[in-house]
C-alpha cells in the first residue's frame, strides 16, 4: 500500500487515502461486510481503464497510479470479481487467504531488497517479521482475522499518507518525491 500512496501526485488523493484509512480503523467489521463488493468494483474499474488505455489514450495512462493491467491480470481480476460477487460475504475466507499470501510475498520482496542492498535495518526486519506472523494468522483463520487486518490496513494507509506529506522528516524517514520511489 505504501508504494501505491508514494506514487500519488495529487495531495487531495493522499488526504482521501488517509480518510479511507481512518474509516477502516473505525469501522473494520462494516468494511468486512462490503469488502467483496468494494474490491470487485475497484478491480472492474481497473479492467475498464485498461481497455481504454489499450485503445490509445496514453495521456490518461500516465495519470494512473497502478498503470494498466496486462490481459492476464484483467482475466484474473474478472474471475475474482465474479467469485466475490457470487459468494458475497462467503468470499471473505478466500479473500483473507489471498491477502495473506500477498502479504507473505511482500515480506519476501522486503527480504530480497535487504539482501540486494546488503543492509538489514532492525526496523525493516521487525516489520517484515510482524508482516509474516500476521499473514500466517490470516492464512490459517481468514474469517476470524479479516477485520483485524482491515484495521492494520487503515493504520498502514494513514502512516503512508503521513510519510507522503513529509510528517516524518524529523525522524529521518524518507518522504514523498515527485513520481514516487
Amino acid at each position: 500500500m505504501n508504494k501505491i500512496i508514494q506514487k500519488l501526485r495529487d495531495h487531495r488523493l493522499v488526504y482521501l487515502s488517509a480518510a479511507v484509512g481512518l474509516l477502516l480503523i473505525l469501522f473494520p467489521k462494516e468494511f468486512t461486510g462490503i469488502a467483496p463488493y468494494v474490491i470487485s468494483a475497484v478491480l472492474i474499474v481497473r479492467v475498464i481503464l485498461t481497455v481504454f488505455i489499450k485503445r490509445g489514450n496514453d495521456k490518461f495512462a500516465k495519470r494512473l497510479v497502478l498503470g494498466p493491467a496486462t490481459p492476464g491480470d484483467c482475466f484474473v481480476s474478472l474471475v475474482l470479481c465474479g467469485m466475490m460477487i457470487a459468494y458475497g460475504a462467503g468470499s471473505i475466507g478466500p479473500l483473507g487467504s489471498i491477502w495473506a499470501i500477498l502479504s507473505l510475498l511482500e515480506a519476501g520482496r522486503e527480504l530480497d531488497e535487504m539482501v540486494h542492498e546488503h543492509r538489514y535495518p532492525p526496523i525493516r526486519l521487525i516489520i517484515m517479521l510482524i508482516m509474516t506472523v500476521l499473514a500466517i494468522l490470516l492464512l490459517f483463520d481468514p474469517e476470524e482475522h479479516f477485520a483485524f487486518h482491515v484495521r492494520i490496513l487503515g493504520i498502514e494507509i494513514i502512516l503512508s499518507a503521513c510519510q507522503w506529506l513529509g510528517l516524518f522528516k524529523r525522524f529521518g524517514i524518507k518522504e514523498h518525491t515527485e513520481g514516487g520511489e
